[in-house]
C-alpha cells in the first residue's frame, strides 16, 4: 500500500458555521518513494513493485493538531495496492484501511513496526510505538471483485519478473461537528464507510 504523494488534504467547501481547534491530529500510515533527506530510515526500506525502494511505516496526518475542525470540510488521500490477480480468480480480494490519532504537539513522522520481506513483496504486520503515541481511530474491511481487479493495467516487476496490478482508492474524511466520516472508492463507487467520534481527551 503506497500514498499518492500529491493527493492529500484537498478541501470541500465548509459550511459557514461555528469551528473548533483540534486537539489530535489524525492522519493514515502509508509508505512513500524512500528519501534520506526526508528522513526516512533504512529499518523503513524495501522494495516496490516496479523495483524501487520505498520507505514503510510513513504517516500521512491529514488533520493536524491546533487546525480548525470545520464542518463539511473533506479531507483527501489516494492510496493504491500493488495486488497480484490472474484471469482465473474468482471472488473478493479485501483490504483494511486505519484512520490513527495522535495527541502529541508535532505529529511522528512514522510508526514502529516489525516487516519481513519475501521477494520485491513486503508484509506489514504494525505495532503502534507507544512512544509516538499514534493510535487507532477507527478501521474499515472492505472487499473488491477479482473480475474488477483483473481489468486494471498489468506490469512486471523488473527485478523478479512477477506480473503485478495497481488498484487506486480515494480516502476522503468528512468532518462536522461531532465526528468523522471516513469514506473509501474504488473507481467511483463506495465500497467501505464509517464514522467516529473525535477522540480529544488530554
Amino acid at each position: 500500500m503506497w500514498g499518492l504523494e500529491n493527493s492529500g488534504r484537498s478541501t470541500a467547501t465548509v459550511k459557514t458555521v461555528a469551528a473548533r481547534v483540534s486537539r489530535h491530529n489524525y492522519g493514515i500510515c502509508v509508505s512513500w518513494p524512500f528519501d534520506p533527506a526526508k528522513g526516512h530510515l533504512l529499518v523503513d526500506r524495501y522494495r516496490g513493485t516496479r523495483g524501487e525502494w520505498r520507505a514503510s511505516n510513513q504517516m500521512s496526518w491529514l488533520l493536524k493538531k491546533g487546525e480548525r475542525i470545520e464542518e463539511g470540510r473533506v479531507l483527501r488521500q489516494q492510496l493504491a495496492h500493488s495486488i497480484q490477480v490472474g484471469f482465473l480468480d474468482v471472488g473478493m480480494r479485501y483490504f483494511t484501511q486505519t484512520v490513527q490519532y495522535c495527541p502529541d504537539d508535532t505529529a511522528p513522522r512514522r510508526k514502529e513496526h516489525s516487516e519481513s520481506q519475501s521477494g520485491s513483496a513486503t508484509t506489514v504486520q504494525s505495532c503502534i510505538d507507544p512512544r509516538a503515541g499514534v493510535k487507532e481511530l477507527c478501521t474499515v474491511t472492505y472487499g473488491i471483485d477479482c473480475n474488477t481487479l483483473w481489468m486494471e493495467a498489468s506490469y512486471k516487476d523488473p527485478l523478479t519478473k512477477q506480473k503485478w496490478r495497481d488498484a487506486t482508492f480515494d480516502l476522503e474524511i468528512r468532518l462536522d461537528s461531532a465526528m468523522l466520516h471516513f469514506t473509501v472508492s474504488y473507481r467511483g463507487n463506495q465500497v467501505a464507510y464509517t464514522q467516529a467520534d473525535y477522540n480529544e481527551e488530554s
